[in-house]
């Protein structure tokens, strides 16, 4: 039943009730992720099961469930100095990238999907990319650099993956997506992390995507000059992490962005976000309820070091990451590159 509609339960989440299971127009990782709405909230995607118990469920069962939202808005972030050591962590030694392609597809109408690996800046490890060269512009490209949703947990392969990128190449943008450390190709990774875990796996991804960079410098094809940051829901949550040490992205596009809970101060990206200082574009659900409107998204946008010039919310009906079926913000995203890298010349 998971992912036909999203069903009722008898939890009460503050003045909500818990919805749970997913629904035909969420991503799969729904499935397992508390969500509550408004008892009155009526949606084509919410749903009931019944069921007949042969004994009453213990009571616990019916108790007010707490969320584990990440509300920080009464925290500081780490000062100067403490920052300065923190970013020393994520420095790496430029050694030989021994890049290989290691598959080539050439059958879409829109695009070339090229595969390539190149040795990662940790232990003998080789990060996985894969590159999309659209058919309708010239080179030297505009990039994007994509990391997807939490799908990239649960989808171990780039052809299964369902969040939306293809519209960027479509548009004569070139796009990175970049399989980082127990994802995709990679993965899976554990679920359940504790903090020195998601330490030691974000200065991997931040790494990962630094030589994600590195690579495509070595590609004439590529504009580095107008290199994009485009993230969905967790890893634009952790976004400011892996943005505020690295000059070379221009610009951000976060899709269900939000506070994450505190975690090691390390890489805690409440700590990272007073220094990412590039334009940034954010799509959130008014509706959301993992990244509620006012304790979650508002405070990650102020928290952000992006001149307010430079800042653009733009909220749409519904809840979490639900963009690829809302095509109609593709253009707002379209757009706001336009702004700050330029048009892109395609043909027809």
């Amino acid at each position: 039943m998971a992912g036909n509609v999203k069903e009722w339960s008898a939890s009460l989440v503050g003045t909500r009730r818990a919805i749970l299971g997913g629904s035909w127009n969420e991503p799969s990782f729904m499935f397992g992720v508390l969500d509550a709405a408004d008892p009155f909230e009526r949606r084509p995607t919410f749903g009931f099961r019944c069921a007949r118990f042969v004994e009453d469920p213990p009571p616990s069962l019916l108790e007010p469930v707490s969320p584990n939202t990440g509300d920080r808005r009464g925290d500081k972030p780490a000062d100067d100095a403490a920052f300065r050591i923190y970013a020393t962590l994520h420095r790496y030694d430029k050694t030989d990238l021994a890049a290989r392609t290691e598959s080539m597809d050439d059958s879409r109408p829109y695009y070339r999907r090229e595969t390539v690996t190149f040795r990662a800046a940790y232990g003998n490890d080789r990060v996985v990319a894969h590159l999309y060269l659209p058919r309708n512009a010239t080179p030297p490209y505009q990039t994007v650099l994509f990391i997807p949703s939490g799908n990239i947990f649960f989808f171990r392969s780039i052809d299964t993956l369902p969040d939306p990128f293809e519209f960027l190449v479509r548009a004569g943008r070139a796009v990175l997506v970049v399989a980082v450390q127990g994802t995709l190709e990679r993965g899976p990774s554990p679920l359940n992390q504790g903090p020195n875990e998601m330490r030691d796996q974000l200065l991997e991804w931040s790494k990962d995507i630094q030589r994600s960079i590195d690579y495509l410098e070595t590609r004439p094809q590529i504009d580095t000059s107008k290199l994009v940051f485009y993230a969905i829901s967790y890893s634009a949550s952790v976004s400011p992490t892996l943005l505020a040490l690295e000059p070379r992205i221009k610009a951000a596009v976060l899709v269900s962005a939000g506070t994450s809970p505190p975690t090691a101060a390390e890489v805690d990206p409440w700590n990272y976000a007073p220094r990412v200082r590039m334009p940034v574009l954010m799509l959130n659900g008014r509706d959301d309820f993992i990244d509620p409107l006012e304790r979650s998204q508002i405070p990650f946008l102020h928290a952000l070091g992006t001149p307010e010039k430079d800042k653009r919310h733009i909220l749409f009906d519904g809840g979490h990451v639900n963009l690829q079926f809302r095509m109609d913000l593709i253009g707002d995203i379209l757009r706001w590159l336009d702004q700050y890298l330029g048009p892109v010349k395609v043909t027809s």
